[in-house]
């Protein structure tokens, strides 16, 4: 009987989702009624188009449900570039900075969870939307309550589970809001250090030399550090260049297996 081998040759195709339209900065104020508002950072490769997919910010009052608070369905967001949606006296320090201010007088709290949605995705949470705090969320001395704070070095998508304790995600700028230059740092974009690429290790074909009846299967860990993977699938063919066969990949946990 004559025996074929067959030359499997594979390539990875990956699809990441990174939450990036991101709370970048956030104020509250200690006195009064202003300042409050936040900075929204384009932290992708393209242009925000609010026209096409409306930016929302809702809000949850006291551990309630979140619901729309302010809607922006205009104007664009370049890559890399922020807004700052807040009382009217953050425009002045946003536009010295160089960047788009749309007036909005929040009259958030630092017991009020904030959801950020593009296009309907939710795409970066402030707080914990459902849970009432009593005053604030707190931890290593950064507040929501009565703080200006504004996102960590190397933080590059959102949180879109929530958190307790903003110090995982900020740190203080200041903490006398409606003090002098008490809105500092609004309207300059977080210096960025780009997305990660994906990991791809311990690829395992089997059997190892199949032949032209062999089923074979494909597996291979995938992580990423800084998105969410969302789908990864496994071109193949028999010829260099000619991958015209498409394999879904599936898991429970970080090891993808072809689904057939």
């Amino acid at each position: 009987m004559k025996k074929i081998s067959t030359l499997l040759i594979l390539i990875l195709a990956i699809t990441i989702t990174g939450h990036s339209q991101i709370i970048s900065q956030y104020i509250e104020t200690d006195s009064g009624t202003e300042p409050k508002g936040i900075e929204i950072w384009n932290n992708t490769s393209g242009t925000l188009d609010f026209s096409t997919n409306n930016l929302v910010i809702e809000k949850g009052t006291n551990g309630g449900t979140p619901s729309a608070d302010f809607t922006l369905d205009a104007g664009t967001l370049n890559a890399g570039d922020v807004i700052v949606i807040g009382t009217s006296d953050l425009q002045a320090t946003t536009e010295g900075n160089g960047s788009v201010f749309y007036d909005k007088p929040f009259t958030f709290n630092g017991d009020d969870a904030l959801v950020v949605k593009y296009g309907g995705t939710t795409t970066d949470v402030l707080g914990e939307p459902g849970i009432d705090p009593g005053s604030e969320w707190a931890g290593n001395g950064v507040s929501t309550k009565n703080q200006n704070i504004s996102l960590l070095s190397g933080i590059n998508t959102g949180d879109t589970d929530g958190w307790s304790d903003p110090s995982l995600r900020f740190e203080t700028v200041n903490t006398s809001p409606s003090g002098a230059n008490g809105d500092e740092g609004f309207g300059i974009a977080p210096v960025s250090g780009g997305n990660a690429n994906p990991s791809i290790t311990n690829i395992e074909q089997a059997p190892s030399a199949p032949t032209s009846s062999d089923a074979v299967t494909v597996t291979a860990d995938i992580s990423d550090s800084d998105g969410t993977i969302q789908t990864a699938e496994l071109h193949w063919g028999t010829e260099s260049g000619n991958l015209t066969n498409t394999i879904g990949m599936s898991t429970t946990r970080a090891t993808y297996s072809t689904d057939s």
